[in-house]
Order: structure tokens, then sequence, then C-alpha cells
């Protein structure tokens, strides 16, 4: 991942973030091209601690060298389901409402 793309992440969060009207979102934070050892520009503790802040997963993938690239879409799809289950909430006794008087009363005989 270069340098400039890891140091615009936030931003673009937080367009997503205002975009979407919301406070959270389902994130999974890549860092790419972790086949370029030599070439790395942002460390992967610096991935780590990021996601970390945002209580969001991490991984590092490489296209290239088909690195965790299945993972990698596999735990988008846990995260978006994790985001979307039920908060469960107790639910109080229904309120029991009076009967209403009509005036009216209806007899079989």
């Amino acid at each position: 991942t270069s340098r400039s793309s890891f140091d615009d992440i936030a931003g673009f969060k937080d367009k997503i973030l205002r975009a979407k009207d919301v406070d959270n979102v389902p994130i999974v934070l890549v860092g790419n091209k972790c086949d370029l050892e030599v070439q790395r520009q942002v460390a992967a503790g610096e991935g780590k601690e990021l996601a970390r802040q945002w209580g969001c997963a991490f991984m590092e993938t490489s296209a290239k060298e088909r690195i965790l690239n299945e993972e990698c879409f596999y735990q988008v799809v846990r995260e978006i389901r994790k985001a979307e289950r039920p908060v469960r909430v107790e639910q109080a006794a229904p309120i029991q409402k009076p009967p209403k008087k009509s005036g009216f009363k209806c007899t079989i005989l």
C-alpha cells in the first residue's frame, strides 16, 4: 500500500459515513501488494493499529501472488452479515387497553 493511500483512508471512511448518514459501517481494512516487501511504504503494524482504532478487521493481500484474495471477500461478507444481525432487545409485556364501550350490545337468543 502506498503511503498516500494509507494517509487518505480516514478521509474516505468519513465520506462514506456522511454519504450513508450513519456512525458506523462494516469495514475491512486491506493493505495490498504485500508481495512487494522491498517497496513497502506502510508497515503492517500501522494497518493493524488503524484497524484496532476503527474496530475492524485488517489483512494484507496480493492480487499478483493470490495471497488472501478470497479470504478478503469472505471477511467482507462476514462483516456485512454481522452488521445486519438484529439486536435483541428485551420486550416489555404489552400494555393492556381497556375494552371500548360502544353503547351497543349484541345478544343472541
